[in-house]
Parts: C-alpha cells; sequence; structure tokens
C-alpha cells in the first residue's frame, strides 16, 4: 500500500493563502448580492416614481370629472361620479403613503431630508382639493356645490406643479443613488477579476512548475 506524502511547510502556507483569498473574493460576491438587494428592501425605485405619477395623473383626472359635472349632460355624471368615488381613497392613500411610507404601495417608509419638505409643499392643495371632493361626494344627489368645484379647480394645478417637483427630486436622488452603487459593484468586480487573476499568475509560474511529471508507464511489449 503507497503511502501519501505530506504536504511541506509551502504547501501548507500557500493552502492557508488560497483559502483566504477564497474567503475574501466570497465576502465581495456577498457584498455585490447586498447591494443588489438594496432597492427590494428600502423601496423599489419603479413603484416610486408610479406612484408620483399616478398621483400627478388622478389630480388632473378630479379635476376634469368635476368640469363634467358642472358643464356636461346629466347622462355623462354617473361616470363622472365613479371616477371620483374610485380616485379618492387612492389619492388619499398615496399621498399618505408619501409622507410617511406604506408598504402596500412600496414606498419607503423613511423619506430622505431633501423629500419630505417637497411632499410637505403638495399638503395645502390636497388637503384643499380632499376636503372639497369629500364634500361633492357627500351630496352627490344634488347639484354640485360651485364653490365646492372652483376650489379643486384652483388648487389642482398648484398640487400637479408640487407633486412634479417631487417626481424630479426622487428621479435625481435615485439616478444618483443608481450611479453610486453601480461604482461600488463595478470595484468590487474588478478587486474580485485583480485577485483571479493574480492567483491564476501565480499559480501557473511557481506551483504548476514544481509539479514533477508523471513517470512514463511503458507499452506492453506483445
Amino acid at each position: 500500500m503507497t503511502m501519501q506524502k505530506k504536504p511541506t511547510r509551502e504547501q501548507r502556507r500557500w493552502r492557508t493563502y488560497l483559502r483566504i483569498i477564497s474567503c475574501f473574493c466570497l465576502a465581495l460576491l456577498l457584498l455585490l448580492a447586498a447591494f443588489q438587494s438594496i432597492w427590494v428592501f428600502g423601496g423599489s425605485a419603479s413603484s416610486i416614481m408610479l406612484q408620483v405619477g399616478l398621483q400627478r395623473t388622478r389630480v388632473q383626472s378630479i379635476a376634469k370629472d368635476v368640469l363634467v359635472l358642472q358643464y356636461r349632460p346629466v347622462a355623462t355624471h354617473p361616470q363622472a361620479v365613479s371616477e371620483l368615488q374610485s380616485a379618492l381613497p387612492r389619492f388619499e392613500k398615496t399621498q399618505a403613503g408619501l409622507q410617511n411610507g406604506d408598504t402596500s404601495l412600496q414606498l419607503p417608509t423613511n423619506v430622505p431630508g431633501d423629500i419630505a419638505p417637497l411632499v410637505a409643499n403638495t399638503q395645502p392643495d390636497y388637503t384643499a382639493i380632499d376636503g372639497a371632493l369629500r364634500q361633492i361626494l357627500a351630496h352627490i344627489k344634488e347639484p354640485i356645490d360651485p364653490i365646492e368645484a372652483a376650489i379643486i379647480l384652483e388648487h389642482e394645478h398648484g398640487y400637479a406643479l408640487a407633486i412634479n417637483q417631487v417626481s424630479t427630486a426622487w428621479q435625481q436622488r435615485i439616478d444618483s443613488a443608481f450611479l453610486h452603487i453601480f461604482w461600488i459593484e463595478s470595484g468590487m468586480v474588478g478587486a474580485n477579476s485583480i485577485v483571479a487573476i493574480i492567483v491564476y499568475f501565480y499559480v501557473s509560474r511557481n506551483i504548476i512548475p514544481k509539479i514533477p511529471p508523471q513517470e512514463a508507464v511503458p507499452d506492453d511489449v506483445s
């Protein structure tokens, strides 16, 4: 039975180095995966922009339906009322989510310090629109109150402008965050590549040449 040779001190040392290098590369890969999951746990970028965009569309739709109730034939009123009744709870839920976060809408619970004041700027117009719309829907069987309608039409443009500023600020923040993450991930990939290249050249230049060639097995002589 052939006895296996014990590894030399140098071989044991380099095995330890290779284990350390392997752990280092694995740690970089885990960090890379962690950076990839940032927006999954912190709030989806696409969901944020979607909800802000929907809020701008909703307030324009609310103003349109109010004009329908004011000036269009009575036959068109049921559709406008149905749209207003559907839009109001979504309008309120999204506004609250933009201020305080909402996991069901994938809006972040920690609103950034540069975004929060912009959301707060939308609140006066939002409060006026929300209150007037509630009054209109509470007395829907009566002719629409021209004062409440005027309040909605007066504040619709201001809200749309303010929520557009929120959209622009979020877009800039998201673009900046993704750029930083891109450079960090690129650095990790580069570090892994450099380590792999160093290991390859060391193995090919220092370890492989020291491996003794196998003894040739003579052919069977017939």
